[in-house]
């Protein structure tokens, strides 16, 4: 097997109404994702996003002709664009993505595979006053929730009770690609799902995917074979960036 091509999608849905992040300075009008595919002589295309793959243009040659399944040798490459100012990690997620796809198995067995699904919390994105928050951590609760992540007034730092898990504020193939290292290590306890309705939904954040990541009856994120990412080509004509 080689790979024939690496291909980047530069995608732009806008949102209206905004999302008041409480990171952003401005409420976002958009949701952006980079998504890249690896494609090979045996038709097998691998998935990834999660960054903005700066850095790959014009390298390419190092991977096209290249085996997909030695993904140790192209780790070095990626990691060698990333030292000169890269950002193209979610090019290994494509890569492994291929493996799992090849052997039949989640990317997370091959990890590993301690888990077969990992307990989610909901990653909240929008500052609420109290009242406000409490009433959306009931409803997350109901929804099967068992933890989440509130944003805090800088100034109140005092809270106890914490817990921390592997970042995740990214689209559904990101959120896919650490739900495999985590459930293949056997990480967590949770794995961080971001989610705070009405601004940021499972719709708006997988925009890019035919069906959305979603929590199953129990709160938790079941692992799928591969990587899981199944791309819908008709968003990713509609939203791409020309």
């Amino acid at each position: 097997m080689q790979i024939t091509a690496i291909r980047l999608d530069r995608l732009s849905m806008p949102l209206d109404p905004p999302f008041a992040a409480a990171w952003d300075p401005r409420p976002r009008r958009h949701a952006d994702a980079v998504i890249v595919r690896v494609e090979t002589d045996e038709g097998v295309v691998g998935v990834g996003s999660g960054d903005t793959m700066a850095g790959l243009d014009g390298r390419e040659h190092l991977f096209v002709g290249r085996d997909p399944l030695q993904v140790q040798r192209h780790v070095r490459t990626i990691e060698s664009i990333n030292f000169h100012g890269g950002r193209c990690w979610p090019l290994e997620v494509a890569l492994w993505d291929i493996v799992g796809q090849v052997t039949g198995v989640p990317v997370a067995t091959l990890f590993g595979g301690a888990l077969d699904r990992v307990p989610a919390y909901a990653s909240c994105g929008s500052l609420l006053a109290p009242r406000e928050r409490a009433e959306s951590a009931v409803a997350l609760r109901e929804e099967g929730f068992r933890a989440l992540k509130v944003r805090i007034d800088r100034r109140r730092p005092d809270f106890k009770h914490r817990a921390f898990t592997p970042h995740t504020w990214t689209n559904g193939v990101g959120l896919l690609a650490n739900l495999h290292v985590v459930a293949g290590i056997g990480g967590g306890p949770f794995l961080e799902f971001p989610y705070d309705p009405p601004g940021w939904t499972p719709q708006r954040r997988d925009f890019m995917l035919t069906e959305p990541v979603r929590i199953d009856a129990d709160g938790c994120v079941p692992v799928p074979p591969g990587i899981g990412a199944e791309l819908d080509l008709d968003a990713l004509n509609r939203w791409r960036v020309t």
